[in-house]
């Protein structure tokens, strides 16, 4: 049961991280903190969480198996893509 609630706020903390990442990038180009969207993203990450949870599954790397490490180079993709916007806008003004 313990590993249910360890899932829970690894997948809601991997949501703030990913949100944290999107608001940075928009902010450069004037947009408002929003925290729904926040919050939304922080809710979807504990969904996912826990249903890594319920499918019996572990994130190590021991067991981690095709999809799940397909779903990870998704959302480590997008949060690369979003610093480096970030980044490119901070160093060309945009």
């Amino acid at each position: 049961m313990d590993q249910i609630y360890l899932d829970l706020v690894t997948g809601a903390f991997s949501g703030a991280i990913y949100a944290g990442a999107v608001y940075l990038k928009n902010r450069q180009q004037g947009e408002p903190f929003d925290g729904s969207k926040f919050g939304s993203s922080v809710l979807v990450g504990a969904v996912v969480g826990l249903g890594v949870a319920n499918l019996g599954q572990q994130i190590t790397e021991s067991v981690v198996s095709n999809a799940i490490m397909m779903a990870a180079t998704m959302g480590l993709t997008g949060l690369t893509e979003n610093i480096l916007k970030t980044v490119y806008r901070y160093l060309t003004g945009k």
